[in-house]
């Protein structure tokens, strides 16, 4: 349905794919978004009195961590805007660094809590925030395939384009899902 309506707008109303277009611009606001989304999310489980903290932490550090890097990797490390080598330089090798630390926070958290890792990985398998990310996954290995012309479609670079603005919508939606979970268990406790 989305390559219908992507193709129908195409049609009517010609977008640009540029790296420096409408949609890659949004892209990156929406993936500036999933850092907020996931960064809040860790905030608020860290306090909270819910079975897994320690692994929803995890994750959510995990998450904040690939999303950060997806800012980078969406903007070359600001490449496309005109910054110097040496500067994109700089830029790439701190966020470099902060993905580091994030996930480093992240797997120490799992193995000081190894006992519970197993259980806490079996519920949130199963859970709505999983549900989210599962679709993220999917709509970006569509864009994935469209981006390397596997289905001989075009224009399918905004194929692609669109196919990851979803599935980064999607990765928002599971950082809102898992906060808004957080909050009925912390009220409910």
């Amino acid at each position: 349905m989305a390559v219908v309506v992507v193709g129908v707008a195409n049609q009517i109303f010609p977008l640009n794919t540029n790296e420096d277009g409408f949609i890659e611009a949004a892209e990156l606001i929406v993936i500036i978004g999933m850092v907020l989304a996931w960064a809040i999310a860790a905030v608020k489980a860290a306090p909270s009195h819910v079975e897994f903290r320690a692994g929803i932490v995890a994750i959510c550090l995990t998450f904040t961590a690939v999303s950060f890097a997806g800012v980078g990797r969406e903007t070359t490390w600001g490449a496309i805007y005109g910054l110097d080598p040496a500067t994109v330089n700089v830029l790439m090798m701190a966020s470099a660094i902060i993905v580091i630390l994030l996930l480093a926070g992240a797997f120490t958290l799992i193995v000081t809590h190894l006992k519970v890792s197993k259980a806490f990985l079996r519920n949130f398998i199963t859970s709505r925030p999983m549900g989210w990310i599962l679709c993220g996954f999917i709509l970006f290995a569509i864009g994935a395939a469209f981006e390397e012309n596997f289905l001989k479609v075009e224009p399918h670079q905004l194929f692609e384009e669109v196919f990851e603005f979803l599935a980064y919508f999607c990765i928002i939606f599971s950082a809102v899902s898992l906060v808004s979970t957080l909050g009925v268990k912390h009220s409910s406790s």
